[in-house]
């Protein structure tokens, strides 16, 4: 407390370049009425925001205050510039900085042009559900080839192993136990939170904070040579003798996967000659069935929890971190329903509120949750915290909120992600992901506050746990593909890069996200540019690869992109994997919303796709036509079908209705001599 105070007087008085703050601290009343009084005897130039992708993905998670940085830094600011730092960020959180920085100048978006990391190789290994044996072997080939494990200063072959919780039979906690057991030397351990033995932490607060200081002080002086770690360790981390990295089960992001594996290689001089080892022990799912209804995007969170106990493996680690933290809709609700009823509408228009969550019987974070999504509403304009304990007190300036300003927000909140989102659409479509939101327009029970509400956290748990389910789905496709060859190692690296890399062909697919409709772009993709400008040249297979891996970025954030769809069902064509759920399912469902065009535009949509389709293989052309026919199903769409693809779906389709014909007529024929005898 002490420190805090000495620093923000001295940095008050200009001693400071920068000063370091919490995103917590900008809700807090009183710092913000220190910082508008340093703004005006001061011009704050830059607001920064180091490891910005945790705007995004921390938010949404367990600090809310993220989401309300950017409006309290620009409310008590006058003229500054935001400045965002991150080594890797999805599409999706991209989209969400941008849209809480308030810009869509995609040109601030600054980018390697190469994310090659040419001292790191890459190896998956298939543990057989049996990581602790998978471990223990890999370390002891490492320690034979690199002498690993050994402490010899700053020649140290250091190590790190990732694991997904602190605890459990995968936990960093009790694999430093096991490892500094089976090898007999000294492995350490790093985690957010206190490790438990039978539910209970096993060393109090203050001596948890001492061990972590000393564990990475420790580490960084080459003390000891080998760490298990959560995520909680690392970021920013910069040691140069990192020689491997292990991921105790698939991560959860192409994200995680490279920035932790990527602690290793630093000091480049160190691997020149051999390179520095990024290992990721893959335990597969046992149903493929299973793993089908969970991709599905279609499929509602409340199935996905189900499905989740059916399956096994990494998949099934990684699927119960995701709907563990968070809430079932219906809970949620009542929440918002109580402090809309028993603060906002009273209070309409009303500044400096002061709200208790003990009066709308829950928790701070779900309190504080809530106001965030009365704000997204638009009901709720700002506010502070007071009492971060129990329930928590805010203090809260509610806007002069009326039913139609509510749906007005709704939607602008949701068109930011999807711009073709609409209430129309939705009440006129036939579409399986709307039925959730048609049965909550048609409820008569509700009131037009309900339905909105309730559209919001199904519109938002929707998306983020699509979002999340997309992400592990890419990273295990990755993992599952990869083959233990040199050819193979480099094909999972260049994929792996290909995600991340910002091409030509990233600002098309990136124009498409944000104009679904612009149809003519669409079929761009799929030749190559010369000199900026469209070529006639067919992209080569090692160039439909890599735009599977850049759209599969795209694909995470956008769960419903006509433009999109159509390009992922066309490019799992041409790679003959139209059954995943990214082939097929995206391709029909933007069939379905082509259904709606205008004649003209349709016809030059079709011409396109089956100009397209004359590169399929037999086997896939008949697939297309299938998927084409099933929502334009005229004779004289099929026979151009059979005509420009010459496939055997259309053709024995053709001779079906052939017969078919053939048969009513001699039915009738029969029945006329019948008749006549």
């Amino acid at each position: 407390g002490e420190d805090k105070e000495k620093i923000q007087n001295e940095f008050r008085q200009g001693k400071y370049f920068f000063i370091f703050i919490s995103p917590e601290r900008f809700q807090l009343k009183t710092f913000r009425q220190y910082f508008s009084a340093v703004n005006k005897e001061f011009n704050i130039a830059y607001a920064v925001i180091d490891e910005v992708h945790c705007l995004s993905e921390w938010g949404h998670d367990f600090r809310t205050s993220y989401l309300n940085l950017s409006n309290a830094i620009q409310r008590h600011t006058n003229d500054f510039n935001w400045l965002g730092l991150t080594a890797t960020a999805s599409i999706n959180v991209l989209k969400n900085i941008e849209i809480e920085f308030g810009t869509k100048n995609h040109e601030a978006v600054k980018t390697p042009l190469n994310f090659t990391r040419r001292e790191l190789e890459f190896i998956v290994i298939d543990d057989e559900n049996n990581k602790p044996k998978a471990i223990n072997t890999q370390l002891e080939i490492l320690k034979e080839e690199i002498g690993a494990l050994t402490e010899d200063g700053r020649n140290s072959k250091c190590g790190i192993i990732f694991t997904p919780t602190v605890n459990g039979k995968n936990g960093c906690y009790p694999l430093s136990l096991k490892l500094r057991e089976h090898f007999e030397t000294n492995i350490k351990y790093y985690s957010g939170s206190i490790p438990r033995v039978n539910q209970t932490p096993i060393m109090g607060e203050k001596e948890f904070n001492e061990y972590k200081k000393s564990v990475q002080k420790e580490f960084k002086n080459n003390e000891f040579s080998l760490l298990t770690a959560t995520k909680a360790f690392g970021m920013g981390l910069n040691k140069g003798n990192i020689h491997y990295t292990f991921h105790y089960g698939i991560p959860g992001s192409m994200e995680s996967l490279y920035q932790e594996a990527g602690r290793a290689g630093r000091d480049k001089k160190k691997f020149k000659s051999s390179k520095a080892k990024c290992f990721v022990l893959l335990s597969k799912s046992n149903d493929d069935n299973v793993l089908d209804q969970i991709w599905d995007r279609n499929t509602p969170l409340s199935k996905v929890n189900e499905l989740q106990r059916q399956t096994n493996g990494d998949i099934n680690t990684n699927l119960y971190l995701f709907s563990s933290g968070i809430d079932i809709i219906k809970k949620e609700f009542e929440i918002i329903k109580n402090l809309y009823t028993k603060y906002a509408v009273p209070n309409r228009g009303t500044k400096n509120v002061r709200v208790k969550g003990d009066d709308i019987g829950t928790k701070k974070a779900k309190t504080e949750k809530a106001i965030y999504r009365l704000s997204q509403l638009g009901i709720i304009e700002d506010w502070t915290i007071n009492n971060f304990f129990r329930g928590g007190e805010f203090d809260v300036d509610f806007t002069d909120f009326s039913v139609n300003s509510i749906k007005e927000s709704l939607l602008k909140t949701i068109k930011y992600y999807e711009s073709e989102f609409s209430i129309k659409h939705i009440t006129e479509s036939n579409n399986k992901e709307n039925s959730t939101y048609k049965k909550i327009l048609n409820e008569g029970k509700y009131s037009a506050f309900d339905k909105y509400v309730l559209i919001l956290l199904q519109w938002a748990y929707q998306h983020f746990a699509y979002n999340r389910k997309q992400s592990l789905k890419n990273i295990y496709e990755l993992c599952v593909n990869f083959k233990d060859t040199e050819e193979g190692k480099i094909e999972f690296k260049n994929s792996l890069e290909a995600y991340f890399k910002f091409s030509d062909k990233s600002y098309l697919l990136q124009h498409i996200a944000e104009n679904p409709k612009d149809y003519q772009k669409w079929f761009e993709v799929f030749f190559q540019m010369d000199e900026n400008i469209i070529s006639n040249k067919f992209i080569t297979v090692r160039q439909q690869k890599h735009l599977r891996d850049n759209l599969s970025r795209f694909l995470e954030s956008y769960m419903n992109n006509t433009g999109l769809d159509l390009i992922s069902g066309l490019v799992r064509l041409l790679l003959d994997d139209y059954r995943n759920s990214d082939g097929r399912d995206r391709f029909e469902t933007s069939l379905e919303q082509i259904q709606n065009y205008e004649y003209a535009d349709k016809e030059f949509i079709f011409q396109q796709i089956l100009r397209l389709g004359q590169k399929l293989s037999n086997i896939n052309k008949s697939y297309l036509a299938e998927s084409l026919y099933k929502f334009f199903n005229s004779q004289e769409f099929l026979l151009e079908i059979s005509k420009s693809l010459d496939d055997s779906f259309s053709m024995t389709t053709l001779i079906e209705q052939g017969n078919n014909r053939l048969k009513t007529i001699n039915k009738k024929i029969y029945g006329g001599f019948k008749k006549v005898g």
